[in-house]
C-alpha cells in the first residue's frame, strides 16, 4: 500500500479573511492529521492527513473555519466535513 501525505488548502474570497480553524471532529484512523498555518504556505491554513501504516477504509475529519469579524468575534462560521477512502 502506497501511503502519502494528503494536503488540502483553505483559500477565503478577497473580502474575508480565514482568521482560524479548528479539528472538530478528528480522523480515527491516521498517522497525521493536523491544521498548519505558518509562513511556509503564506499564512493559509493546510490540513494534512496520513493514513496509518496498513489501513484501508474509510475515514473522516471536520474542520471548523471562521472568518470576518473584529477582535476575537467571528462572523463566518463553516464546517467542512473532508471523507477519506483509502485503497491500495
Amino acid at each position: 500500500m502506497k501511503l502519502a501525505v494528503h494536503q488540502i488548502t483553505f483559500t477565503t474570497n478577497k473580502e474575508r479573511f480565514l482568521s482560524a480553524a479548528t479539528i472538530i471532529t478528528q480522523a480515527k484512523h491516521y498517522q497525521i492529521s493536523e491544521l498548519n498555518r505558518d509562513s511556509t504556505n503564506n499564512w493559509s491554513v493546510v490540513y494534512r492527513y496520513k493514513p496509518k501504516t496498513g489501513f484501508g477504509g474509510s475515514d473522516y475529519v471536520e474542520i471548523e473555519t471562521c472568518s470576518g469579524g473584529q477582535g476575537l468575534s467571528c462572523e463566518n462560521i463553516e464546517i467542512m466535513q473532508i471523507n477519506f477512502k483509502i485503497t491500495e
